[in-house]
């Protein structure tokens, strides 16, 4: 959780304050994972199942194909931007065509009726990608400036699905997660005398529906060895591609082209594919050459002839949590039995490797490797074949568990960035925060009476304050809490197998990946989710000295942990009959034991 404190001054209305609270979160480089944007939207989920309608039946397609139309069936179904007007007709259409059916992926019609939905998918995508951004700025227009004030939490989930919505399809579009973090500073949030927040949402509405525009994209690369093959005022053309020494240096060489873009930023990241692509049959025909691209580019709009200089931004890190001396000494101690493990051993190594790279390519396959060799060969049932299902039944279960660590911990650090950190309660009593373990954290927010007292003193803070309601109520109802676990478990095993379809598309067909700087962020942070728990559990039980036992037993313990927090939890994933409600027992019994978590948390932060 990210808070921006410099928009206190503003004089913001409570859904004004909200919607910024969700955009900063949602593109903020060091936000959790699960607090950004999604990644799969409908405009790239559509374009990713007509790329697999061209599988045909081979590698696996059917499954393939229905996995995904699913996926998009849940899309479709939550999106309320889809349901508009411009593409109601269409989304009804592509609603039947995507709903998953007991016969099972053979009848799906992905896989029996292909080029029908491939001829549906490709006007679907064509609206969408002409009328989605401003169709959905219009509605989250009306929902963050309402005719008469609104903060209801049904009214602030509204902005926050819509706000998500856009960000995603942005994403989906090509826009960088940092581009449109920068709207957010150059935008959003650069008032200008007594400019209100309307001229500023207008603002960002102006830029983000603007149409393409050429722009003359100057890049530089050094290198002494190439620059000397290129003689002084030659030029070596490639397409719309000029590369020519620098005036400047004579190490240096300049590669100008012109790109059709909807920015300056969108426009830099095309040419540099372009060129990189150049450079890389380049280092084949002059061998044992470093060839790397400038980060800085000049950037010209050639029809007002006004000129910048950009940075590229470097790959998206992950939130890190450092570890303090207690948690380090507990690491160390582990290595003894941990570095007898290859698989573990050697993704350690990957991860280091990783780190030394800036191609994104090498750093993602890396960090899927290092995954499935932790996670390939445990020893857990399935009854579908492939690497992906072994992979996936194997690691989610410790990314499942650090979805509620990682919120304890970036919570109790927003707190403590806006100074409440110290509490009354009615009875005079007092409760202070700032040196509570993560495991104290969760009993806090256990307590309904302490939760409230903190949501009290965020009234400055909407998006926060909804965000962590919304957190405290789950560690208050344990029904609640196993299902919202049983959801992220889904949607990091859909994650998983889209960066295994990934991954085979660098490798096997050495093709590109769109966006695959988000995947590589997904995948590093799913593999040091991993390296985490082994860690935890070969620290506390030294009869486990290998990482295939040690998440065994983490599957296992998941298992029984979110049964005991809602034993209807394998019920409500079958169909019900007659409207049965599994959980109504326990809900007119009051049934929650959150604190059947606690010795799963406290496993990870002793």
């Amino acid at each position: 959780m990210k808070v921006d404190t410099g928009i206190l001054s503003q004089n913001l209305t409570i859904t004004e304050s909200f919607f910024l609270g969700a955009w900063f979160n949602m593109t903020h480089e060091l936000s959790l994972d699960s607090e950004r944007a999604s990644f799969l939207h409908s405009i790239n989920g559509c374009q990713e199942l007509l790329v697999l309608l061209d599988f045909g039946e081979a590698y696996g397609g059917a499954n393939k194909r229905y996995v995904v139309a699913s996926e998009l069936n849940n899309i479709f179904n939550t999106d309320p931007i889809v349901t508009k007007p411009a593409f109601n007709k269409l989304t009804k259409k592509m609603l039947s065509l995507t709903t998953p059916n007991d016969q099972g992926e053979g009848e799906a019609p992905v896989n029996k009726a292909p080029e029908l939905v491939r001829s549906h998918l490709v006007e679907y995508v064509d609206q969408l990608q002409k009328h989605y951004i401003e169709t959905g700025l219009d509605y989250l227009e009306s929902l963050v400036f309402p005719e008469h004030p609104n903060d209801s939490h049904e009214h602030l989930e509204k902005i926050l699905v819509v706000t998500e919505s856009i960000i995603s399809g942005l994403i989906a579009s090509g826009y960088s997660i940092n581009e449109l973090h920068n709207y957010y500073r150059h935008l959003l949030t650069k008032f200008d005398g007594e400019e209100q927040f309307s001229d500023r949402y207008q603002h960002l509405k102006t830029v983000l529906l603007e149409e393409s525009k050429e722009y003359e994209i100057e890049l530089s690369v050094s290198n002494k060895e190439l620059a000397e093959r290129l003689a002084h005022g030659s030029t070596w053309t490639f397409g719309s591609m000029s590369l020519k020494r620098s005036s400047n240096n004579d190490k240096t060489l300049n590669a100008v082209m012109k790109i059709s873009a909807r920015s300056r930023i969108a426009a830099g990241i095309k040419a540099h594919d372009k060129l990189g692509e150049i450079l890389d049959a380049l280092s084949f025909a002059i061998p044992n050459i470093n060839l790397s691209i400038a980060k800085n580019f000049k950037s010209i709009d050639t029809s007002t002839q006004i000129e910048k200089q950009i940075r590229l931004h470097s790959p998206i890190p992950n939130h890190i949590h450092k570890m303090d001396n207690n948690e380090l000494q507990r690491f160390i101690g582990s290595l003894d039995n941990s570095l007898t493990d290859t698989k573990l051993a050697g993704a350690y190594r990957q991860l280091r490797i990783n780190t030394s790279t800036e191609n994104i390519e090498t750093r993602f396959v890396g960090n899927w490797t290092a995954l499935e060799a932790l996670t390939r060969d445990v020893p857990l049932k399935t009854n579908k074949p492939g690497d992906d299902e072994k992979v996936t039944l194997a690691a989610v279960p410790p990314i499942a568990i650090d979805y509620v660590i990682k919120r304890l911990r970036t919570y109790k650090v927003a707190l403590t960035h806006i100074n409440k950190t110290l509490f009354t309660l009615d009875n005079g009593e007092q409760f202070d925060i700032s040196n509570l373990t993560i495991l104290e954290m969760f009993s806090t927010f256990r307590c309904s009476e302490k939760s409230n007292k903190i949501l009290q003193e965020l009234n400055d803070f909407p998006f926060f304050k909804y965000r962590l309601n919304s957190f405290s109520k789950l560690c208050q109802d344990s029904l609640s809490l196993a299902k919202n676990i049983d959801k992220h478990t889904q949607k990091v095993s859909l994650q998983i197998k889209r960066l295994y379809r990934a991954r085979n598309i660098l490798v096997h067909d050495g093709a590109r990946v769109k966006n695959l700087e988000l995947l590589c962020a997904y995948a590093e942070h799913y593999l040091k989710c991993n390296l985490n728990a082994i860690t935890a559990v070969i620290a506390s039980k030294p009869t486990v000295t290998n990482s295939q036992v040690a998440l065994l037993r983490l599957a296992d313990e998941l298992k029984d942990v979110k049964l005991h927090l809602n034993p209807a939890i394998k019920e409500l994933k079958k169909k019900q009959k007659n409207g049965k409600d599994p959980e109504k027992q326990y809900k007119d019994q009051n049934y929650n034991k959150t604190e059947e978590l606690e010795a799963l948390i406290s496993l990870f932060v002793q």
